[in-house]
């Protein structure tokens, strides 16, 4: 476990569990949810990353380039390969000072056909978390690629704005469909109770920021992310005291698309290139 400390500002790192955060605090508030004592497991975390791919690929099937690609299911009863190799792996402490760490994750191909390089920083300011995230590919051959971030917030009484443009539905497999205007996307341009949304959806955005107070304690907490992150996956699931805003690179099963990368999100990187991309939880005064 890493602790970093800013002031009333401590960050709880475990490179060891998905190179996940352990707890987000500001003095004894949670920030994020916290993870669960002694917990080996990643969806148990305050947040974990979604790397080389974020959400599900159906049946863990593409073609890419003219090559073949079977996954293997990774969070069975699902037939579906989710989330990457990021979320269950074990990553390396890079460095570390007292209010910022990097931590790698050297991928050897076993699964995913490609090599890369994964690279998570985290960093404290007066008023502020940041993460930054890398991927390289290592391979010999043009690799699809993605990052995002899957933060888990605490419920309670939280609003949550956002500036989407389109919902992606999912079908009964849990398979995102096209994209298309819906109610939710108005609800959540101009506010909404999370309790009242039921969502486990990828949005296009109009500009890859959220909003999240919860007025009963007066707080609330800005999400700003980089251009490379211009979807959102909003989950509200309704019977659990969490909800989660993850901002994403692409829309889920992009490789499988024929819709054109500018929808989508999708990306290659050529051999020895990197995509990089950053997002920052600010607590609003």
């Amino acid at each position: 476990m890493i602790s970093l400390q800013l002031n009333d500002l401590t960050l709880r790192l475990n490179p060891s569990v998905g190179g996940s955060v352990d707890a987000f605090l500001q003095g004894n508030t949670a920030l994020l949810r916290t993870a669960t004592p002694g917990s080996t497991n990643p969806l148990e975390q305050a947040a974990y990353p979604l790397i080389p791919f974020s959400g599900r690929i159906d049946q863990g099937a593409f073609t890419f380039n003219n090559r073949h690609v079977k996954l293997p299911s990774n969070m069975p009863p699902e037939p579906h390969a989710i989330h990457g190799q990021g979320w269950q792996s074990v990553w390396q402490v890079v460095t570390q000072t007292e209010r910022a760490a990097t931590i790698a994750l050297d991928y050897d191909g076993t699964d995913w056909p490609w090599r890369y390089r994964a690279e998570q920083t985290f960093e404290l300011s007066k008023n502020a978390l940041t993460v930054a995230m890398s991927l390289c590919n290592l391979s010999r051959e043009p690799m699809p690629a993605g990052l995002g971030w899957h933060p888990f917030f605490p419920k309670e009484d939280a609003r949550l704005t956002a500036d989407v443009a389109q919902i992606w539905p999912s079908d009964d497999n849990l398979i995102s469909q096209p994209p298309q205007h819906s109610p939710e996307v108005e609800q959540l341009s101009t506010g909404a109770a999370v309790a009242a949304l039921g969502l486990d959806n990828a949005f296009s955005t109009h500009s890859p920021h959220a909003h999240m107070q919860w007025p009963a304690k007066a707080r609330s907490i800005s999400l700003q992310s980089s251009e490379e992150l211009g979807h959102l996956v909003i989950y509200t699931p309704p019977d659990e005291d969490f909800f989660c805003v993850e901002p994403v690179s692409h829309a889920p099963n992009c490789v499988n698309s024929a819709m054109p990368a500018s929808v989508t999100g999708a990306r290659t990187l050529e051999p020895d290139e990197t995509l990089r991309a950053h997002l920052t939880l600010t607590l609003d005064p």
